[in-house]
């Protein structure tokens, strides 16, 4: 759990910022077991709940029994982070109240609400010195500085947790909307730059996201670790995204070779992982390649129809979708991904281009 304090700091800041995906990444960095992103906070919950147990319900100091360290580093991390957990998994926007957020807490600890309020064994005053410990020990062991709660109306004890979870889980969802919109291509690794300049210089704060990931964006101390935070999203993105009926929707794309100077054009469609092996429409058929892609289809002479109009296949099942937005013009640029030129929906500063 330190690694995850002392991984990516911004301007000597850290946050304790905790999402299933991270703690994979976080598995990863350290050479531990490759664990599934639901397995790994399974893990953590499961340890924590035990430490809760043992510790914290069966010391009369409660949460201060935490207050202590384990080979130099706060016993209280784990907890703190299933803390910011619980944040990360609240649904709502709302920062007015602990409503929301003490119940998550609860059922993650998988302990009962006590007083109508708190989850048991939990009083604020115990949880905000926790809190405090940490950033005095990131202060003094590794000069570091604990982002601070945000300066809004929440409750002073949940604005820690909240802080801590910029981007909560309803905001990553959007963002394959926000991938998709402006072009990024799945797993790439943009500069951190151009992510903030789409992200809210370019047109404002991208208006997608809940309006406390908006704030979040705004909050100048917070930006930098927003921004890595999509950034990270996007190296695990493989391409998918929801339509308003809630279909996963994945990418026609087109791919162009030049071979003995000629150009060869094939539509290529992403496969998301869970897509069917074949998916077949009135002009086309897509077969798996293999986890990333359909086989390529040649582009035909006849075909100048679904290249300015568009093309849309669903699934028999009515759950898959891959489509192409209809266009008139269409970018292509050198990739990391394809050999050749893939389309795109800008042409890229620096990379190889043409233009269909």
């Amino acid at each position: 759990m330190e690694h995850l304090l002392l991984a990516d700091a911004v301007d000597g800041g850290v946050l304790l910022t905790v999402t299933p995906r991270i703690l994979t990444t976080a598995l990863v960095e350290l050479e531990e077991a490759w664990l599934p992103p639901a397995d790994a906070e399974a893990d953590l919950v499961k340890v924590t709940r035990d430490v809760y147990r043992g510790v914290v319900l069966a010391n009369p100091a409660r949460l201060r029994a935490l207050l202590t360290r384990v080979d130099g580093v706060p016993a209280s991390i784990p907890f703190l982070a299933v803390s910011v957990l619980a944040a990360y998994h609240m649904r709502t926007g709302d920062q007015h109240t602990g409503r929301a957020y003490y119940p998550r807490l609860a059922e993650l600890l998988d302990v009962a609400i006590s007083g109508a309020t708190y989850p048991r064994g939990f009083d604020g005053a115990s949880f905000e010195d926790l809190w405090v410990d940490l950033a005095e020990w990131l202060a003094e062991v590794h000069s570091r500085r604990l982002g601070p709660p945000l300066d809004s109306e929440a409750r002073p004890y949940v604005a820690y947790p909240l802080a801590h979870a910029p981007l909560r889980q309803v905001d990553i969802d959007r963002l394959s909307r926000f991938f998709s919109s402006f072009g990024y291509e799945a797993g790439s690794r943009p500069p951190l730059d151009k992510l903030r300049y789409d992200l809210v210089t370019g047109h404002g704060v991208w208006t997608g996201f809940t309006p406390a990931g908006r704030r979040a964006l705004q909050d100048l101390g917070l930006r930098g670790f927003v921004v890595r935070q999509v950034a990270h999203e996007l190296t695990h993105w493989d391409g998918q995204r929801r339509d308003s009926a809630g279909r996963r929707v994945a990418t026609i794309e087109l791919v162009m070779d030049v071979q003995q100077r000629r150009a060869r054009l094939a539509w290529l469609a992403r496969r998301p992982p869970g897509f069917p092996d074949i998916l077949e429409g009135d002009d086309f058929v897509f077969e798996s390649e293999d986890d990333s892609w359909y086989e390529p289809v040649p582009v035909e002479p006849t075909d100048g129809e679904p290249l300015s109009n568009g093309i849309r296949i669903v699934s028999e099942d009515g759950r898959a979708v891959l489509q192409r937005a209809p266009t008139k013009t269409v970018p292509l640029c050198s990739s990391e991904e394809y050999s050749g030129y893939l389309s795109d929906r800008v042409l890229r500063f620096g990379s190889k281009c043409a233009v269909l």
